[in-house]
């Protein structure tokens, strides 16, 4: 086959793909992208099987990881040019670094997107559902001598109202403050990252509401207020929302086993500080 002979637009006869892209071409061998951007490739030979395999490995890995980038047409199609530019360099030049150096050019393009694109995921799904909550909050408020809560919900019931939307506003804080320590792959999709940070919501607003609950029950004397006020429980709600270590002790202490275990580290942790290294 005349390698020469491909056109953009055609269809490679071998490979029944049509040349989207044209990134090299000699009559000896050509490098194109086809109609999805997937880097096609045709060589009589090779002298160096050893590099050109290494570099073939690394288009293929940036080919896998760049495929959320699918939405980005722009970003997409130069995160691929970079991948058969790499190809080409090392058909044509039979020059390693200079592969590799576009495969490191389009790693850095595809880290710094995903982890743009997975936080964005991330935070609006957060945002929305607490906006949601918030709207219903300030609704609930507006309409409380209009509208009959305390005959609908109960006294008690419409207080806990404030007091979840207020663990969901924690929760969001907590998402903001902590994201570094948050790990997200865009890879992964958009609705897995929906689900996740919907999920870290309405564990805040259960926790809120746990210890709000708790609380007005009497079972819990961490917190120094009156349970029957709406701007406490919101206080402590928003607290509650915002710590991820909120439920994890909550349960602890309906859990023997569990409170055993927390008081065996806690005593490990105390021996380990009162050994003394030996000098």
């Amino acid at each position: 086959m005349d390698y020469e002979s491909l056109r953009v637009g055609e269809i490679d006869p071998e490979l029944n793909k049509v040349v989207t892209k044209m990134v090299i071409q000699h009559c000896d061998f050509v490098v194109y992208l086809d109609e999805e951007l997937n880097t096609q490739w045709h060589v009589r030979e090779r002298e160096d099987p050893v590099h050109f395999g290494k570099v073939l490995n690394a288009v293929a890995a940036v080919e896998l990881r760049s495929d959320f980038l699918r939405g980005d047409a722009q970003l997409f199609t130069r995160v691929r040019l970079l991948a058969g530019e790499a190809l080409a360099r090392i058909i044509d030049d039979r020059d390693e670094d200079a592969a590799m150096s576009a495969i490191q050019h389009a790693e850095v393009i595809i880290a710094k997107r995903n982890a743009e694109l997975s936080r964005h995921w991330y935070y609006i799904a957060a945002q929305k559902l607490v906006f949601g909550c918030i709207v219903f909050a300030v609704f609930a408020w507006v309409t409380r001598n209009y509208l009959p809560w305390d005959a609908l919900l109960g006294h008690t019931a419409y207080q806990f109202i404030f007091c979840a939307v207020a663990g969901a506003v924690g929760a969001l804080i907590s998402i903001i403050t902590r994201s570094h320590s948050i790990e997200l792959d865009a890879m992964s999709g958009e609705l897995a990252h929906q689900i996740e940070s919907r999920a870290r919501i309405v564990t805040g607003m259960v926790a809120a509401l746990a210890f709000g609950l708790a609380t007005k029950l009497g079972w819990l004397s961490l917190f120094h207020g009156n349970p029957g006020s709406v701007q406490f429980l919101v206080l402590l709600g928003l607290a509650c929302g915002a710590s991820e270590r909120a439920v994890p002790n909550f349960l602890s202490r309906f859990d023997p086993a569990g409170e055993r275990q927390h008081a065996t580290s806690k005593q490990h942790e105390k021996d380990d500080k009162s050994v003394k290294p030996s000098t």
